[in-house]
C-alpha cells in the first residue's frame, strides 16, 4: 500500500516533491577534467568538438556503482575524453573521464568460428 509521500527507489517521492530535482543526482566519481587546476577549477575550455567515435563509457556512479554507458566521444585529448550521456542521475550533458575508462564500439567483433544457424 504506497503512500504518495513514500520515498521512491530514487529518492524522494515525486508525488510529494513535483518534478525529479537533483535530490535524485550521484557524483561520478571517475569524472576527470582535462584543464585547469585546484585554485583556478578545472575546464574543458579550447578544447574543439569533433565527429563521434561510437565508444562504451565506464561510470562509477556515488551510490549505483560501476556502469558501462554506449555513447560517442565527441571531444578528447591525449588522456582525457569526454561522452554526452542522458541519465537522470547526472548533471549535466555527459562526462569527461580518464581514456583509460572508455573504450571504441566501432572495431569489428572477433570471428569465434561458429557457423549461425
Amino acid at each position: 500500500m504506497g503512500d504518495a509521500a513514500e520515498p521512491t527507489a530514487r529518492g524522494l517521492g515525486a508525488a510529494q516533491y513535483g518534478a525529479p530535482s537533483r535530490l535524485d543526482t550521484q557524483t561520478v566519481m571517475n569524472m576527470s577534467w582535462p584543464l585547469g587546476n585546484a585554485d583556478q577549477g578545472w575546464h574543458a575550455r579550447g578544447i574543439p568538438d569533433r565527429p563521434g567515435i561510437p565508444v562504451e563509457v565506464r561510470i562509477v556512479w556515488s551510490r549505483d556503482g560501476e556502469e558501462w554507458h554506449s555513447g560517442r566521444a565527441t571531444r578528447w585529448t591525449e588522456r582525457h575524453v569526454y561522452v554526452p550521456i542522458c541519465d537522470d542521475r547526472l548533471v549535466g550533458p555527459g562526462v569527461w573521464v580518464l581514456a583509460t575508462d572508455v573504450r571504441r564500439d566501432d572495431l569489428p567483433k572477433p570471428d569465434h568460428g561458429i557457423p549461425a544457424t
